[in-house]
C-alpha cells in the first residue's frame, strides 16, 4: 500500500514537473479579436479654442487710469465702458494742437490774400512764403487729428457684446499703463470656433464641408461634432518649426459659456468612411516581405498571411486571410514563430 501511494506521489509530482516546464516554456501573449465593423479615415491635428469676434483692447498713449468698470469674466454690452485714462494731459494737446491750427491757418489765408491774381507772377520768394505757411498749418493739423484720436480713445468701450477676458495683471485705478499694451481683451463667446494645425504633407486632404470629430482636453470624455469652415491659403510657422495651415472648425452652440478662448485639443477630420468591414488592430499586423498575423489555435500560434485594405490608423481592413472571430496576437507579435506554444495574459 505504501509502495503504490509513493509511486502515485512521484507520478504527480512528475506530472506537476512537467507542466511547470510546459507552462514556462509558454510565450506570454495578449490576443485581439477580428471584427465586423466600421472604418474612418482621417488626419489627426492638435489646435485651440479662438473666436471670430475677438478685440484686445488697448489705449493709443500712456496714461493713468481713472476708471475700471469691468473685471474679467463680466458679460458687456455693446458700447459698454469699460476703462477710461486721467485726460487732462491729453486734453491740453488738443487744445494746443488746434490753438495753432487755427493760426497757422489764418496765416495761410493771409498769404493767400496778399498772393491774390498773382498765379502766374510769383515770385520764388513769395513761393517760399506760401509754401512755408500751407506746410506748417499742413504740420499742426496732422496733430491736431492725432490729438483728437489719442482724447477719443482714452475711453474703451465694447465694440460688440461679449465677455471680457484677461484684463492686464496689476490693471486697477490709479494705476499707469503703456500705450499699445493689451489690457483686457473682449469676445463674443457665441462665435467661438476650433482652430486646427494641420501638416503640409496632409492639407491637401483637407477641403470646407468636412465633418469633424473633437475631443478638447477639458472634457476629455466628451466627442463633439464639427465642420470644417475654412482652410488658410497662406502657411504659417507651427511651435516646433514646421510648416502648418490653419484648419478652422465650428463648434456646437456655446451654452453655458462651455468652449473658453485657448481650450486646447485634437481634431479628427474625417477623410472617408467605411461600413461593414472586416477589420483588426493594427498592432497585430506584422509588415516584412509580406503582411501576416499570428493567429491562435488552441495554446500554439499560427503565421497566417494576409491581405489588407483601407486604415484608420488604429485598425486596418482585412481583405482575405480572416474570419470574424478569429483570435490574433497583438503582442509580442514580432516575437513568435510559426507554432510555438503560448499563454494567453
Amino acid at each position: 500500500m505504501k509502495k503504490k501511494l509513493l509511486i502515485l506521489s512521484a507520478i504527480l509530482l512528475i506530472v506537476i514537473i512537467g507542466y511547470s516546464r510546459y507552462q514556462k516554456s509558454a510565450l506570454t501573449v495578449e490576443t485581439t479579436k477580428v471584427t465586423q465593423g466600421d472604418l474612418i479615415e482621417s488626419i489627426s491635428a492638435s489646435g485651440e479654442v479662438s473666436a471670430r469676434e475677438l478685440a484686445n483692447m488697448s489705449f493709443p498713449t500712456s496714461g493713468k487710469v481713472v476708471y475700471l468698470g469691468v473685471v474679467d469674466g463680466d458679460v458687456v454690452k455693446k458700447y459698454q465702458a469699460l476703462t477710461s485714462l486721467d485726460k487732462t494731459v491729453l486734453d491740453t494737446a488738443y487744445q494746443q494742437a488746434l490753438n495753432m491750427t487755427r493760426r497757422y491757418g489764418a496765416t495761410v489765408d493771409n498769404v493767400h490774400d496778399q498772393l491774390k491774381n498773382k498765379d502766374t507772377t510769383e515770385t520764388y520768394a513769395e513761393r517760399d512764403t506760401r509754401t512755408m505757411a500751407e506746410a506748417t498749418n499742413d504740420y499742426y493739423y496732422n496733430a491736431f487729428r492725432a490729438a483728437e484720436y489719442n482724447l477719443k480713445n482714452a475711453n474703451l468701450t465694447a465694440p460688440f457684446g461679449g465677455v471680457v477676458a484677461n484684463v492686464l495683471s496689476g490693471m486697477s485705478v490709479g494705476a499707469n499703463v503703456a500705450g499699445g499694451v493689451t489690457v483686457m481683451t473682449v469676445v463674443n463667446p457665441q462665435s467661438v470656433y476650433f482652430m486646427a494645425e494641420v501638416t503640409e504633407a496632409e492639407i491637401y486632404q483637407v477641403h470646407e464641408g468636412m465633418k469633424v470629430k473633437l475631443i478638447l482636453d477639458a472634457y476629455s470624455n466628451e466627442e463633439f461634432q464639427g465642420v470644417v469652415k475654412t482652410v488658410s491659403f497662406g502657411n504659417y510657422t507651427s511651435g516646433t518649426g514646421g510648416n502648418v495651415y490653419k484648419v478652422q472648425i465650428s463648434l456646437p452652440d456655446n451654452i453655458g459659456l462651455k468652449f473658453r478662448l485657448g481650450m486646447k485639443g485634437n481634431a479628427q477630420i474625417i477623410l472617408k468612411e467605411h461600413h461593414n468591414l472586416l477589420k483588426v488592430d493594427t498592432d497585430a499586423l506584422v509588415e516584412n516581405a509580406e503582411t501576416y498575423v499570428w493567429l491562435l489555435r488552441g495554446d500554439r500560434v499560427e503565421k497566417r498571411v494576409v491581405k489588407t485594405g483601407v486604415s484608420s490608423g488604429d485598425e486596418r481592413e482585412i481583405t482575405d486571410g480572416l474570419q470574424v472571430d478569429n483570435p490574433v496576437v497583438i503582442t509580442p507579435a514580432v516575437k513568435l514563430k510559426d507554432g510555438a506554444r503560448v499563454k494567453v495574459n
